[in-house]
């Protein structure tokens, strides 16, 4: 199947993950070993870790559109480039936490 339908079902179809507890178990896969990365970046501090968490969310999630998108051309280049992109990201993000969560001004 192609990758953009998947995409589009779990992130833009409006699916209500709660209702299909079938659905649980696979975003546990993930969910559990990011959060656990996260915490340990930030211990002792549960709100940096939920800002860091959802910065980098945010930024995958970015990346994955861009690639859908075709902002990086096509094919394996594509996914690397877009690879290669949010892993330089994630760093900066993880680098500079303490500034993620602070009011602007």
């Amino acid at each position: 199947m192609p990758v953009r339908p998947l995409f589009d079902v779990v992130y833009g179809a409006g699916l209500d993950k709660t209702r299909y507890p079938e659905l649980r178990p696979a975003y546990e896969r993930v969910e559990e070993p990011f959060g656990a990365c996260v915490a340990e970046l930030c211990p002792d501090d549960p709100q940096a870790a939920e800002a860091l968490g959802d910065a980098l969310e945010a930024a995958a999630h970015g990346h994955a559109m861009l690639l859908l998108d075709g902002s990086y051309g096509e094919g394996p280049e594509a996914i690397d480039r877009a690879a290669a992109q949010a892993a330089g990201v994630t760093l900066a993000l993880i680098q500079g936490r303490s500034a993620l969560g602070r009011p602007a001004g």
